[in-house]
């Protein structure tokens, strides 16, 4: 039995049933790309679950809104709505609930580039008994952790794991999501080919489950894996789908990586100043969001775009801080790699 403060609890037996309905429409909002609506719909489902005392449905209602929140570029709200959900989870004495918190949070953080703290969360997350589909999440996070950290063994093996643990679960949705971070490493290695596969493979499942975000991530990435391929013109398709896909649900973290894809794509079409133009754009929108990660991108295809047209003070201006930022977060890979750029044109890092 769940309980609430004395003198706040709602006497109506109908409550809890009228909580556990508002936070099903509430999803199903968020899952269509109606943002505004599920936010507003979760924030009362969260206040209704307070007040029946049902800690899950809060926890459940927070954990969503953290996540939406985040997306929305307010890192403030993301990290409250984040730490409310964990605390109802917890008095709730829920593993499973906890471990989704714990899995929210650290993706927040390594979103922001912290990935000394998204590590110390998921691992928290996949100490707790959790069911497969769950354990499928924390492991694909883990392995972006070691993909961002250079680490393309750990990656490979946590991506293994998460790909076996929803097959055991049946979900087609996670699925979906552990085929498009292969293909994230497989663009990290270089196999240009095989991550565009993977991308295709992921983003025909994305449509089939209604996942937008996911849709629009692997437009976006398979962009960039058709870009590394000289096939311009079919990247830039796919970043414009991308673009509408993110600007259907509002979503501003990805606004960032859209500029810097655009960016991309105009630099190998040649067209210098409208290339240069989306890669400022995007440096400053994922400084503002906090998209670490995002920004250290851009200021290295700056730099590249630069190098280009001859400007070699300029680039190294522009490498030395992707270096930096890359260095913040622990991107070893990355890091090397801007390094050996400086020693190509003849720079110190």
């Amino acid at each position: 039995m769940h309980l609430a403060p004395a003198g706040d609890r709602l006497e109506d037996d109908g409550a809890g049933a009228r909580a556990r309905g508002i936070l099903a429409d509430a999803v199903a909002l968020d899952r269509a790309g109606r943002s505004r609506r599920a936010e507003v719909a979760l924030a009362e489902a969260a206040e209704m679950g307070r007040l029946v005392g049902d800690r899950l449905i809060e926890s459940e209602a927070h954990r969503r809104l953290a996540v939406i929140r985040h997306h929305a570029g307010d890192r403030v709200d993301a990290g409250r709505h984040g730490n409310a959900a964990l605390a109802a989870a917890r008095a709730a004495a829920d593993p499973a609930a906890e471990a989704h918190c714990l899995n929210v949070l650290g993706g927040i953080a390594l979103e922001l580039g912290d990935l000394e703290e998204a590590r110390a969360a998921f691992v928290a997350a996949r100490h707790l008994a959790v069911p497969d589909a769950l354990i499928g999440r924390i492991e694909q996070n883990l392995g972006i952790v070691a993909d961002v950290a250079g680490d393309s063994a750990a990656a490979l093996q946590h991506y293994g794991c998460a790909l076996r643990a929803f097959g055991r679960a049946g979900d087609d949705h996670g699925v979906a999501i552990a085929h498009h971070n292969l293909g994230k490493l497989s663009f990290t290695r270089g196999e240009f080919g095989l991550a565009e596969r993977y991308f295709d493979r992921a983003l025909g499942a994305a449509v089939r489950v209604g996942d937008l975000r996911l849709e629009g991530l692997c437009h976006l990435n398979r962009a960039e894996a058709r870009l590394s391929q000289g096939r311009p013109e079919a990247a830039w398709d796919d970043v414009e789908r991308a673009q509408a896909l993110f600007s259907q649900l509002g979503s501003l973290v990805e606004e960032a990586e859209v500029y810097r894809l655009f960016g991309a794509v105009f630099r190998h079409l040649g067209r210098d100043g409208t290339a240069e133009a989306n890669l400022l754009a995007a440096c400053e929108h994922a400084r503002r969001t906090g998209a670490v990660l995002t920004e250290a991108a851009s200021h290295r295809e700056l730099a590249r775009l630069r190098l280009d047209q001859g400007r070699t003070t300029e680039a190294v201006e522009a490498y030395r801080r992707a270096g930096t930022l890359f260095d913040r977060i622990g991107a070893r890979g990355e890091g090397a790699e801007i390094d050996a750029c400086l020693a190509t044109v003849g720079a110190s890092p």
